[in-house]
């Protein structure tokens, strides 16, 4: 988030308000969502004595992906999408437990904006890296093996 061209906070994927505080006067700002330049809000505020201006950051449309796999695993997967980080420490099985849903304790299911996203997974002896879509209100999944 800039305020009159300077950087005054650094928002993150699922932060959706900040506050600052300021002299009055006339101060113009501009709000960058963190993963996409295109989500943008920008305009000017004015500030008296006794006023106080809130700033909506646009509804962002939402979704998640969730990361698996059936392969037995020796080391924690390390999962990285949009500067975020995950780690998936167990494996599933599919045709006992059927597909693995959104949300899981494991740590393995990113909520973000809608979009297309760059990830990497790895531990000791794999790597995995790829591009996924997160599409708003669904729940994606990508099976790492």
């Amino acid at each position: 988030m800039k305020v009159n061209g300077e950087t005054v906070a650094t928002l993150t994927v699922t932060q959706s308000e900040y506050t600052f505080y300021a002299t009055k006067g006339t101060y113009s700002y501009e709000i960058t969502s963190p993963v996409s330049d295109k989500i943008k809000e920008e305009g000017t505020v004015l500030l008296d004595d006794s006023s106080q201006q809130e700033v909506i950051i646009p509804d962002q449309k939402m979704g998640h992906i969730l990361f698996y796999t059936e392969r037995k695993l020796k080391s924690p997967l390390l999962i990285e999408v949009a500067g975020e980080q995950r780690t998936l420490r167990q494996h599933i099985t599919v045709r006992k437990t059927g597909r693995p849903q959104c949300g899981r304790r494991d740590g393995s299911t990113f909520y973000l904006p809608e979009g297309e996203y760059l990830f990497t997974a790895r531990n000791r002896k794999r790597t995995y890296s790829g591009q996924i879509v997160i599409q708003a209100n669904r729940c994606s999944k990508m099976r790492l093996d």
